[in-house]
Parts: C-alpha cells; structure tokens; sequence
C-alpha cells in the first residue's frame, strides 16, 4: 500500500483532527521541496494563502456531516510560486464516529486556471470592443431573433423606427413585409457559411432616408459549425 501511494503523481496527505501532518508521500514533499521529516507534525496550512485559511478551516468543517467528503480547490506557496491545486479531502473516521485522520488527495490545476483566466480576459476585450464599436451588430439566431446587440445597434433602431430594442425581439417586427423574406434568405445563408454583403436604403420613421451597408456573417461554435 505505501509502495502504491508513494507511486502517484497526486499530492496524498494526511493531517490529525487538529490540523498537523501525520502523512506526506512523495509528491508532495516534491512539490514542496521539503523533506519528510520537516513536515510530519507541523500544521497542514503552512503553504496555503493567509486570506483562504479561514475559509478553508470553514469548509473542512463539512467532513463531519455525511458523506463526510469535501472538495476544494485552494492556492498554496510552492518554489515555483503560487500554485492552485484541487483537493478531494475525506475523513477517517473511528467505530465511535468521531474523526480520528483526514485525508486529502490533490494535484496541480495552475494551468487550467490560467487558461481560464485568459479566456475570461479575451471575453472581456471582445465583449469591450463590441460595446463600443461604431458599427452596429446584431447577434440573431436562425428565426431573426435577436440574441444581443451593442450600443450603437441600439440607437440605430431608435433613430430608424422610434422603438427600443430589447433582447429576444425579432427583427422582423421592425421591418417591412417586403424586406423580411430577404433577412431570412440572408440569415439562413449565414447559417450555412456564406458571407452575405448588401447595401438597402432605410426610411426612418421621421421620413430621412438613409443608406447602410449590411453584411450578415456566420458565428461559430467551438466545433467550427454556424451557429
């Protein structure tokens, strides 16, 4: 059994009821580039950030309820710097109930965390620059509704019909019979790759005529498919 644990790449501890190593394999030791023998007896919590402490004593605090089994995902101070790493703890509990260990088994999700952390950071460049954008975009699904909108498509709508657009309006309540059967030939073109480019004179609702240049464009999902 200690060959078996001592052969995993997960971080495997085990801390008493109050909180001080009883157990360190490998890994861990590794990861902490600390020996044995300086961590059995000292508390659990030495790497993990002074602000996520209290927090953490308040999760570990579900172990005495069942399924006694709790997960967590937590900083820690390793050499490499500050690490995020996943926890599943359990507690080992005696014939009375009460806990007499606790286990915990983690590895390292950094890179994971990092990804989303760059993913969130594109989602709000992107989410910026078409806020802000002098041009109007609209995000219709395949009925013309509108899924969003920024801005300046907002006023657009305004100008043109004297209405406010919300999200989940069709389109096609703003325009006229005549032009609806070509939003829908666009948009299902769109939806089947194509890139559709057209110029259409707009009447507002105040009588100006204006000219706008339209161009209706597939998005797609993470498999490359319109959407």
């Amino acid at each position: 059994y200690r060959g078996l644990v001592e052969s995993q790449h997960d971080l495997i501890i085990r801390v008493d009821p109050h909180g001080h190593f009883t157990f360190v394999n490998d890994a861990y030791c590794k990861k902490f580039a600390k020996r044995r023998e300086e961590l059995l007896g000292t508390p659990s919590l030495t790497f993990v950030a002074a602000e996520e402490r209290a927090a953490t004593r308040a999760v570990l605090k579900g172990l005495t309820l069942p399924p006694y089994r709790v997960e967590m995902e937590r900083q820690a101070l390793t050499p490499e710097g500050w690490r995020w790493l996943a926890w599943e703890v359990y507690a080992i509990r005696d014939d009375a109930g009460q806990i007499r260990e606790i286990q915990a088994v983690g590895h390292d999700i950094t890179a994971g965390k990092q990804t989303q952390e760059a993913l969130r950071d594109a989602v709000a460049n992107m989410r910026a620059i078409f806020e802000n954008s002098v041009q109007a975009f609209f995000l219709l699904d395949g009925q013309c509704h509108v899924l969003a909108f920024n801005k300046t498509a907002g006023e657009y709508v305004e100008h043109i019909f004297a209405r406010k657009l919300s999200v989940g309006d069709s389109l096609l309540d703003f325009i006229s019979v005549r032009t609806q059967g070509d939003l829908l030939r666009h948009v299902t073109q769109a939806l089947q790759g194509e890139h559709i480019r057209t110029e259409r004179r707009v009447i507002t609702a105040h009588g100006e005529q204006l000219w706008f240049e339209f161009q209706h464009t597939p998005v797609g999902n993470e498999y490359g498919q319109a959407t």
